[in-house]
């Protein structure tokens, strides 16, 4: 009795979310819009989610609440295998982005951790029957990237000051002699930021849109083939391309700031160096 009250529910949760995945790739969250606001969408040009909002606000909200409910769990001394599981990962993550970081750029880390924890959230949202990935849009993507690159800027301005900062993009001391070639690689080097922001949000929308579509399939092949669950081994790929995708944005974020904060301190030094008096 239970094994059939299980598989009745399985069938219309499976349901479910194919119908709702089939409306321009919407998932139950799109039946929270009025009637007439999603008319009045569907009546656009739109590539996306007409819900991405609605998941984006959701997953990062539940993502918040994970946090908070385990942060007040934790003890000094590890009482339980789940406390000493998360550390062992913050541990991880931490040992992976503070040398790419240096020394100098280590007050970073949470920042970085942040955004791989948030953009995880995102990306395995789409796993879920019944709910869509966010990071699945590209207005997502181009959102989470954006503020990745600006922060990365503003970071830059903090670590070398305003002057350095340009000095940093024109790669050379100012000299009157070499202004044509300093301009130059200025308009380069903003060039470089400029695609940063196009290939960060690209990277992770194709490959997160692409699992999304798989498992739509999939998912409705099942559904067709009497709610066989065909599509679960895709299920650990998409868990593998969510941790991987979430990792690679998190780590070319600590890349670019470490790239300013290394020579940020390559400058500190060559100044105590310029100040500092001669042995006897």
């Amino acid at each position: 009795m239970k094994k059939a009250v299980f598989g009745t529910f399985a069938a219309l949760f499976y349901s479910g979310w194919t119908a709702g995945a089939a409306e321009k790739h919407n998932s139950l969250l799109a039946y929270i819009t009025p009637e007439k606001w999603r008319a009045a969408l569907y009546a656009r040009e739109n590539w996306g989610q007409l819900d991405v909002i609605a998941n984006t606000v959701f997953f990062g909200l539940l993502v918040v609440v994970v946090l908070i409910w385990m942060a007040r769990r934790l003890k000094a001394v590890p009482e339980t295998r789940s406390q000493t599981a998360i550390e062992w990962i913050v541990g991880g993550l931490n040992g992976v982005f503070k040398p790419i970081l240096s020394p100098a750029g280590e007050k970073y880390v949470p920042f970085i951790n942040a955004y791989f924890v948030l953009i995880l959230g995102w990306n395995l949202a789409g796993l879920i029957p019944g709910f869509q990935s966010p990071t699945a849009e590209l207005n997502t993507t181009l959102a989470l990237a954006f503020v990745s690159l600006t922060a990365v800027q503003l970071i830059a301005v903090k670590e070398l000051g305003l002057g350095g900062y340009i000095k940093h993009l024109c790669a050379l001391e100012f000299s009157l002699p070499m202004l044509p070639f300093m301009l130059f690689m200025f308009v380069i080097e903003l060039i470089t930021q400029v695609s940063r922001v196009v290939s960060l949000s690209l990277r992770l929308f194709a490959n997160i849109f692409a699992k999304e579509m798989l498992l739509i399939v999939l998912y409705a092949l099942a559904v067709k083939l009497f709610f066989i669950p065909i599509q679960l081994p895709v299920l650990l790929f998409g868990l593998l391309a969510s941790l991987v995708q979430a990792f690679i944005f998190a780590i070319l974020t600590a890349v670019y700031i470490g790239q300013f904060v290394e020579h940020a301190g390559h400058h500190h030094e060559e100044s105590h160096g310029e100040t500092a008096p001669a042995p006897h």
